[in-house]
């Protein structure tokens, strides 16, 4: 029979050697475990997106759309590729106006007036044909300036007299959310009518007008003056619509 002391001595000794074994067995199965559950490879960075011209866009590419001119038939520019149909009716002179956009800023103006409000198509009529260029159309502040060229048609008693007529305008004004406000300095020359006088003469306008956009439709006001040397000045208003086509 085993003392009390021999028996405590195996049990301790026993003790001793299940611990390290427990220990083992508890990493080898956490290995294991570990092996048995791979760990999914992190995911790639996402790569930005291309436009289709291949360049890459990052973030938003908001910013780098190119801002598109508020409408005006005034300021202009129509749009590379677009056309703004316009209607004027005044006192004195009305009138029907096409601006074509050759480029981002270039315009071709096809214009018809005539004194309708005064005596129809029995006082002066004209056609003109030219360009606008309007450099400075981003932003608040706009500028523009046209120059055509055409006919001027003065029926008489039994007689029609044309004459040639180049017109040059210069134009600026400023667009808020409401309505875009402008000013406007025109200059005509006309070869004279009379067979004795000078070979040229020539009247300007200095007027001030408002637009306002609602849509594709375009309207407005303006109030200007009618100068002509050694005669008095008149004083013209018209109202105008538009369309951009």
């Amino acid at each position: 029979m085993l003392s009390v002391r021999s028996r405590a001595t195996i049990l301790v000794v026993a003790v001793l050697l299940c611990a390290p074994a427990g220990g083992r067995a508890q990493a080898a199965s956490a290995r294991g475990t570990a092996l048995q559950e791979p760990v999914a490879p992190p995911s790639p960075p996402a790569e930005p997106p291309s436009t289709a011209g291949g360049e890459t866009v990052t973030g938003d590419d908001s910013e780098f759309e190119p801002e598109i001119p508020s409408r005006s038939i005034a300021l202009g520019p129509a749009g590379r590729g677009d056309m703004v149909v316009s209607l004027d009716l005044g006192w004195l002179r009305s009138g029907v106006r096409g601006d074509i956009g050759l480029a981002a800023w270039l315009d071709l103006v096809l214009r018809v007036d005539a004194l309708l409000l005064y005596d129809g198509f029995g006082s002066h009529s004209g056609f003109y044909l030219g360009l606008r260029a309007s450099p400075l159309s981003q932003g608040v502040l706009r500028a523009g300036a046209e120059l055509t060229v055409g006919q001027l048609f003065a029926p008489g008693e039994n007689t029609l007299t044309n004459v040639a007529a180049i017109r040059g305008s210069a134009t600026a004004g400023v667009v808020f959310d409401l309505a875009t406000l402008y000013g406007r300095a025109d200059i005509r020359w006309l070869s004279s009518m009379k067979s004795r006088g000078p070979g040229w003469v020539h009247d300007g306008e200095l007027g001030i007008g408002v637009e306002h956009v609602l849509g594709r439709f375009i309207v407005g006001a303006e109030a200007y003056v009618w100068t002509r040397p050694g005669l008095s000045t008149l004083g013209q208003w018209r109202l105008r619509a538009g369309f951009a086509i």
